[in-house]
């Protein structure tokens, strides 16, 4: 959901906390809905960055669009922010690596976010992405389930065995 609240917003500058905010993250509205939110807050000081979307590619945006679909308003958001704000970047973020087909659609998106669960190691998704773009990328989500399968359970000290091996990979 899009922090709207300026003195949210305050606060979190307050504290030097920039904000990448999503402004845009369910089909079921409007596209053009980012234009009145982008309008509102691009000249708060702490915006970062505005994010369209989370895990589309998986979720249809929350609406269960066919990925075409899902992609095509991805694209417009994107676009509709830019012309609204071209001095803030705008990612997307993608559940686990992209296609080249995808990241060529979305040429306009200034960073990728990838949401990776994978186990205990994130494989080779940081060289892989430097083959397939010059665009930087974050990691918007990453770990372990709580829910461990194989025991039909939550499992706390896996997820955090997980959590800690990979946040060691990162830094």
């Amino acid at each position: 959901e899009t922090i709207m609240d300026r003195d949210v917003l305050d606060c979190l500058w307050r504290h030097k906390i920039y904000v990448l905010n999503s402004v845009y993250i369910n089909a079921k509205d409007p596209v053009d809905v980012v234009v009145e939110k982008v309008r509102a807050l691009r000249d708060h000081p702490a915006m970062l960055m505005w994010v369209v979307g989370n895990e589309w590619n998986y979720n249809g945006l929350y609406a269960g669009l066919p990925f075409p679909e899902a992609l095509s308003k991805v694209a417009e958001a994107v676009r509709l922010i830019k012309e609204n704000d071209p001095t803030h970047p705008v990612a997307t973020v993608h559940g686990e690596m992209p296609s080249a087909d995808t990241v060529r659609a979305l040429d306009l998106v200034d960073a990728w976010g990838i949401n990776k669960y994978s186990g205990l190691s994130f494989g080779n998704l940081f060289e892989a992405w430097k083959l397939l773009s010059k665009k930087p990328m974050f990691l918007g989500e990453y770990g372990a389930d709580a829910y461990n399968a194989h025991i039909a359970g939550e499992d706390q000290a896996s997820q955090a065995k997980a959590t800690t091996l990979l946040t060691q990979q990162i830094i």
